[in-house]
């Protein structure tokens, strides 16, 4: 997969994490019932239990959890801008390898909240996993494109 491919995918993901994470940030914020689809109230049982808001994290609380969740995916917005505006390839490396840590950190978040709803809340919400599984697909992406980029590297004769 080339690297435009992949930062297009990352920048398309970014856009539906940015719907998906801003809805549930709006949602906190407001304190408005959100629909919930197939798990009838889990997204409210989510909603009020403690990781919500700043992890459970309590000099965080007034944040929702979900604006962390946000802010990621403005900044993979950003980045694939930026990645795709600069002329430097050393430049957009580096913005990539920022990508794949941001996204690095955000499969951590996802799989620590994600262990809470499972066997703590005991309650699912379909908002949260959707956001979940964007941040894992563009963690895969990224991690493929920087996998195929190193096997290029490697492939590649020495000038010597």
């Amino acid at each position: 997969m080339s690297r435009v491919l992949s930062n297009r995918i990352i920048f398309l993901l970014a856009i539906v994490g940015v719907f998906v994470s801003g809805y549930l940030t709006l949602a906190h914020q407001l304190n408005f019932e959100m629909p919930c689809g197939l798990t009838h109230g889990g997204c409210d049982k989510v909603a009020q239990h403690e990781s919500a808001r700043g992890f459970g994290i309590p000099a965080l609380r007034a944040i929702p959890t979900a604006a962390f969740g946000l802010m990621m995916f403005v900044a993979l917005l950003a980045l694939s801008f930026a990645r795709a505006a600069v002329g430097s390839d050393v430049l957009e490396r580096r913005a990539a390898f920022v990508q794949w840590l941001m996204l690095l950190a955000g499969v951590a978040a996802t799989l620590y909240l994600t262990y809470l709803e499972k066997y703590v809340i005991q309650a699912w919400c379909v908002w949260c996993v959707a956001s979940g599984i964007i941040t894992v697909l563009a963690f895969l992406v990224s991690s493929y494109e920087r996998l195929s980029s190193a096997t290029r590297s490697a492939g590649s004769p020495s000038v010597g």
